[in-house]
């Protein structure tokens, strides 16, 4: 079942954002501009730990790819996850994030921070199943791509995607 965000921390949210927007937010952008924007480097997110989801969402791989064939497709994902997707003929490599080592750990954190920085992402997809990830949100943010396109929270609450994201779909 999906987590909906409660008063208080939807209150730290808007703290948070108010801090973070002029460095993470990125200004809306159509589908044409997106498509049109020719990227070279495009960062994949699927930061939940839900290995199911993620093979049923391989085929996106593969979509995107056939949108933008001369990017280089970077995916960002759990650590037990990158056995099952490291061989996917559309991606050129795979970033581990093991985000309880970045939680507990500031060096972990600058660490992981400094790879996926290393990237250079011009843009990001955030790829959602059944749940919204603030955390692959985040990382999008963090990553530097000028454009990230991500499912919205929907009804969870969550209202930073709608100044992190290039494009939200429903």
């Amino acid at each position: 079942m999906a987590k909906v965000i409660k008063p208080g921390q939807r209150l730290a949210e808007s703290a948070l954002g108010f801090l973070l927007r002029p460095w993470l937010g990125r200004a809306p952008m159509a589908p044409p501009e997106i498509l049109d924007s020719n990227p070279e480097r495009i960062l994949l997110v699927r930061a939940h730990d839900m290995i199911g989801d993620m093979i049923v969402g391989t085929p996106a791989f593969s979509a995107i790819k056939s949108l933008f064939p001369r990017a280089r497709l970077t995916l960002v994902c759990q650590p037990r996850q990158e056995p099952v997707v490291r061989h996917h003929p559309a991606l050129d490599s795979v970033l581990p994030f093991d985000r309880r080592a970045v939680n507990r750990s500031p060096k972990e954190a600058w660490r992981f921070l400094r790879k996926l920085r290393a990237v250079g992402a011009d843009g990001a997809f955030v790829l959602n199943t059944v749940s919204f990830s603030s955390s692959s949100a985040l990382v999008a943010a963090l990553s530097g791509a000028r454009w990230i396109v991500g499912g919205d929270s929907g009804d969870l609450g969550w209202r930073f995607v709608d100044w992190v994201y290039s494009l939200s779909l429903p």
